[in-house]
């Protein structure tokens, strides 16, 4: 990386320029860097300046000087010395020229700092006393050779032989290489230590030169756990053993009487690699498989295995299927690394055709120039045959680069998403309030994801009809539009009788044809053989028997419909709203089905003989999703509720319906179960992911309601005979709790009665009088979905242009709180970010600092330029491009007119690379984050579900570099500027900020939301024209200081928007003709922010715009 060299642009031709005179005139070569001086990573810059030892910290004996870019060493006397860099560093390269006159000296990398850099790291030796001059690997740490110097060829050297040798030395994960004049000289592995200091040790009577020390920082490594400690995820059972996750830790168990060798093997394969895990053998024989295929028969997969025992071999090689042992250790050595019965650390390391074993810090096994092969899974091995009890733990893949870009880092629905409660001690009043704020944005953000916030209008007119009398109860017909002509579907069973009667929801989950659900009578049978049943009626028409228990114990129940089943046929449950204006518009199933639950709540809210203290809710597999997501948001409507074969800390949903975008950001079906909390839950479990929910996941929730002081009110049941069901053992289970907390008043043991069906074709709401709507044109889905554009469209503007400043504050809030749900990133404190300096010089009157900036402990790599001029006036202007920093720099190296009118205002430029721009992109390689490999293809949402979308993640790079930059020593402002597609990046990070917290705004209005065509395209925000575009959202910056850049007008929302804070001055158009003007405002010092004007009331931070029901004012 070169370094930058400065000509400042002289300051009377700088104030001579008029406004809006082009950048062009003023004199190439102003300012100019070193051609390539942006990027950060792959350049070189030297370690040693010109003259003095800045950087470095010498001590000992020897003297140390440069002079003319030349380092000279002596150490004349019996003591050496030793010279430390002041920075450490990971992954690098190395080059330098060296000439021993005399004695010998050594280079080191990965240094500890704690030591000083003594005794730890890797050193290369440097011999003036032979041939071979430069000479092996030697692990200071380990006590041993990594690369041993060659004896061939070695003598002693002649006073011609003595020379300057061009010594490279490469740090990458594990590996180390140094090369001698071009040569390859030594090949080694070693991950004990991943980052560190240089080093230069000489002994006593050493004389050395040395110059020409250049690093090229190549990154930064570290580990990522493959195994979550919690599930399977990632990884699949093969062969014959029993495998569990107990205490966070893997566990394989055999038997001797079983010959099959057992696997856990993973879901992905691996080249090139290095994996550490923990192991603990209690008896018999284990290994750690790599690189592997996997056959089926004989020991059920081939490849090489890192041997893993309770007694022997620890640590040695063999090949399944090939060679058998090819490195097996002595017993002598097995007992130097091995601890029997306890935890030891393994780490294994495949880079080509060298491999390496490591078993607690000690060389156990290596091959070179292995010929096998360089791809496959891993596998975690029991051996048959034997009594074996093997434990695996901190199961961790070494990775290099930005963590958002590894396919290890996707959550989806099959991950681990476990939960746990606050605390585990009874809550405080305080910690009360703080769970019921959790609750309210929880509730709002369920809410977004559905496109639901702001609830919509709804012109409350159900149609009741058909009523068929069945003796001691009937079952009528029930249709209500929702969403416009959109219609909630279903039957209502009734008691006979005045009531008041207890009302319980039942959404029918994912059953073939839904409420209409029919097994045969052979099907029906085999299930009463099997006693998954009882009675034949029951086992044809499950659905149907649930709803006639409960009405026969007292309840009105109404099962209806979810999104494309049965009457609600109008979306298709596959494929409908599925395209790129339904995503723009946060148009999903999950959104339309939870509407419509609102609903049939509110229907039964809505009857005379209900008792509305008296409402239950229950539905399994995708009704149990409908269930607990329903029970979350209408805690105070639903006293008791039971989601069956749902909840786990597992799989969270694998219909559409249950996935939608930004629904678990940060949370997970467990936590939506505890926001019903206190009110009662109880769950039930059978043989498919709920299976061990008793371990996993009620345990907290159990705890929860304990800290709430409502312990009696939640309770778990796993049925483990029985598949994914809702059959007569699971609801009889539902109806003893229905009867207790609905208090229904039913002797106990609750039996369920047989019953006579209604065929399914005669429970359907439509017929000749009341015509399906789905036949209609003006029903279908295309109009539908126009229809309730149309009117959220229209209710955003009745929001925003009602008169009072108290309701521009809480559209304000609106869109702010939907803003930060949909990038799921904030501000972080200064402290938070991690800020590594790869180089830093000042020259002639500028301060150039390359670095790397991330978020502390999540792995993110933001490569960032900044330039600080002499006298600086305490403003950052950060700024950001598509193209990276790189576009603020002319092809030559030269700044950009943008960093030139910038730094001539006295401001300091921190030009970044946002997450897949810059120096962050290789060639043409498409522009995407990893996704849901399994699912994405099916439905985006099943990755936005739980992963940021690309445009959230370049957000929260913006916000990162803000809070660097805030913490700069005499950083008095912040300023942004967003140019390109860059413009609505930085609107959008502005809208995330506080008032103060960033200054002036300055962002090209170069492109909308309504604009993007794909839902592939790298700026694809689910929900912004929900939202109202990139307007409502630059909106939300207001009062802060604002320039649209090329805006033909302040458009009316976002002028307005300021109007109301009385700040109409910080909204204006800039004219990308005039960059002069442009850049200097910037870059100037903002404007204070006026105050808030006072209120009568205090606004919500969560707000309710309005209530849910608005009978007909919209519509007109």
């Amino acid at each position: 990386m070169n370094r930058s060299s400065v000509t400042p642009l002289p300051g009377a031709l700088a104030r001579g320029l008029a406004l809006g005179l082009a950048i062009s005139l003023i004199p190439p070569g102003a300012f100019a860097l070193d051609p390539d001086g942006t990027d950060v990573y792959d350049t070189p810059f030297d370690l040693f300046e010109s003259e003095g030892l800045a950087g470095w910290e010498a001590a000992g004996e020897a003297a140390f000087a440069v002079a003319n870019g030349i380092l000279s060493v002596r150490a004349p006397g019996e003591e050496g010395g030793r010279l430390v860099s002041a920075a450490e560093y990971a992954d690098f390269s190395l080059e330098l020229d060296v000439l021993v006159v005399s004695g010998r000296a050594r280079v080191g990398v990965r240094a500890s700092a704690q030591s000083g850099g003594e005794g730890t790291g890797a050193v290369v030796l440097i011999d003036a006393a032979t041939s071979a001059s430069v000479r092996g690997l030697y692990s200071t740490s380990r006590g041993e050779w990594l690369d041993a110097p060659k004896a061939a060829g070695v003598r002693e050297a002649s006073a011609a032989e003595i020379a300057w040798r061009r010594l490279r030395i490469e740090c990458r994960g594990a590996s180390i290489k140094t090369w001698v004049d071009g040569a390859p000289a030594a090949d080694a592995i070693d991950a004990t230590t991943l980052t560190g200091r240089i080093t230069l040790e000489v002994e006593g009577d050493t004389e050395l030169l040395l110059r020409n020390a250049r690093l090229t920082w190549l990154g930064a490594s570290w580990w990522q756990p493959i195994f979550d400690g919690a599930s399977f995820f990632g990884w699949h059972e093969s062969g014959g053993a029993l495998w569990a996750v107990e205490d966070g830790a893997l566990v394989g168990r055999q038997e001797a009487e079983n010959p099959e060798h057992g696997h856990l093997v993973s879901d992905r394969s691996y080249g090139d690699f290095t994996l550490r895990v923990e192991y603990r053998a209690k008896s018999g024989n284990s290994g750690l498989y790599f690189r592997i295929v996997e056959t089926g028969s004989g020991p059920g997969v081939e490849g090489f295995q890192a041997e893993i025992d309770a007694e022997r071999d620890a640590g040695g090689l063999y090949e399944t299927g090939g060679r058998g042992w090819v490195v097996q250790p002595s017993a002598e050595a097995t007992s130097s690394w091995f601890r029997p019965g306890e935890w030891n650390t393994m780490t294994v390391t495949a880079l080509g055709g060298h491999i390496a074993v490591d078993v607690n810090g000690a060389r156990s096994a290596e091959l070179f120039d292995e010929v096998g092969r360089t791809a496959g899974p891993f596998a975690l091995q029991v051996h048959g045959g034997q009594d074996v009890e093997v434990e695996f733990r901190a199961v961790e893949l070494l990775q290099a680069g930005d963590r958002r870009l590894k396919p290890e880092s996707v959550r989806t629905t099959d991950s681990d998403h476990s939960w746990a409660p606050p605390k585990d001690e009874p809550y405080t009043a305080e910690e009360v309030n703080g769970w019921i704020e959790r609750l309210k944005l929880m509730r709002r953000q369920v809410e977004i994801a559905g496109g639901n916030y702001p609830m919509p209008g709804i012109i409350y007119d159900p149609v009741f009809h058909g009523v068929v009398d069945k003796g001691d109860y009937t079952v009528e017909k029930v249709y209500l539009p929702t969403h416009h002509r959109y219609f909630l579907t279903g039957n209502i069973y009734r008691p006979k009788g005045e009531g008041p009667f207890a009302g319980v929801l039942c959404p029918h989950g994912h059953w073939e044809n839904g409420r209409f659900c029919e097994r045969t009578e052979e099907e029906a049978r085999d299930l009463i053989e099997s006693g998954e049943e009882r009675h034949l009626s029951a086992a044809r028409y499950h659905l149907q028997a649930r709803c006639v228990q409960l009405t026969r114990m007292g309840c009105v129940v109404f099962m209806y419909d979810m999104v494309g089943y049965g009457d609600g046929d109008q979306i298709s449950h596959e494929t409908g709203l599925s395209d790129v204006e339904a995503m723009l518009r946060l148009q999903n199933l999950f959104g339309f089905q939870s509407l419509n639950s609102f609903m049939a709540l509110t229907i039964l809210a809505n009857d005379s003989t209900i008792d509305r203290g008296r409402i239950g809710m229950t539905g399994g597999s995708g009704g149990g999703t409908q269930t607990f997501i329903t029970s979350a948001i209408e805690h105070a409507r639903i006293r008791a509720s039971v989601p069956a074969v749902m909840v786990s800390a597992g799989f969270q949903g694998g219909s559409r319906c249950e996935n939608a975008p930004y629904l678990r950001y940060g949370t997970s079906n467990l936590e939506f179960t505890a926001m019903a909390a206190p009110r009662a839950v109880a769950l039930i479990g059978a043989n498919d992911w709920t299976a061990d929910i008793m371990e996993r996941g009620f345990p907290a929730l159990n705890k929860h309601w304990e800290n709430l002081g409502a312990g009696e009110k939640v309770e778990a049941r796993v049925l483990g005979g029985f598949d994914h069901n809702y059959n007569v053992h699971s609801r009889e289970l539902m109806y003893a709790f229905m009867n207790e907390h609905l208090e229904l008043g039913q002797p106990t043991p609750i039996v369920e009665r047989d019953f006579d069906p209604i065929p399914p074709a005669e429970l359907s709401v439509f017929d000749s009088d009341h015509p399906r709507p789905s036949q209609k044109p003006d029903h279908s889905e295309t109009h539908v979905r126009d229809l309730v554009s149309t009117y959220l469209d229209k209710q955003l503007d009745l929001l925003f242009f009602r008169e009072g400043v108290d309701r521009l504050i809480v559209f304000r809030n609106v869109i702010a709180l939907a803003l930060k749900v949909m990038m799921w990133t904030e501000l972080p404190e200064p402290g938070a970010v991690e800020a590594h300096v790869v180089s830093e010089e000042e020259r002639d009157g500028l301060r150039t600092v390359k670095l790397v900036l991330g978020r502390s402990g999540e792995q993110q790599v933001i490569p960032a330029l900044q330039l600080i001029p002499e006298e600086w006036n305490g403003n950052v202007v950060v700024a950001v491009h598509e193209a990276g920093k790189g576009h603020f720099f002319d092809r030559d190296g030269g700044l950009g007119d943008d960093a030139l009118v910038i730094l001539e205002e006295g401001a300091s430029l921190l030009a970044i690379d946002c997450l897949l721009t810059g120096e962050l992109v290789e060639g043409e390689e498409a522009v995407a984050l990893p996704v849901d490999e399994g699912r994405h293809h099916i439905d985006p949402s099943y990755t936005w579900c739980y992963n940021k979308l690309l445009i959230a993640e370049r957000v929260t790079d913006i916000l990162t570099a803000v809070a660097y930059a805030k913490g700069l020593e005499r950083a008095e402002h912040v300023n942004l500027l967003g140019r390109g597609r860059a413009g609505p990046w930085v609107i959008l990070a502005r809208g995330l900020t506080g008032e103060g917290e960033v200054g002036r705004v300055a962002a090209d209005w170069s492109w909308h939301f309504s604009d993007i065509g794909s839902l592939d395209h790298p700026d694809m925000l689910p929900g912004a024209l929900r939202y109202g575009d990139i307007e409502f959202f630059a909106a939300v910056c207001a009062p802060g200081e604002l320039a649209l850049v090329d805006a033909s007008a302040v458009p009316e929302v976002v002028g307005k928007a300021y109007r109301s804070r009385g700040t109409a001055g910080n909204i204006l158009t800039i004219s990308s003709q005039y960059p002069k003007l442009l850049l200097d405002w910037v870059a100037a010092d903002p404007n204070p922010i006026p105050p808030e004007p006072a209120q009568d009331r205090v606004l919500p931070t969560y707000p309710d715009p309005w209530p849910p029901f608005v009978f007909g004012d919209l519509e007109r």
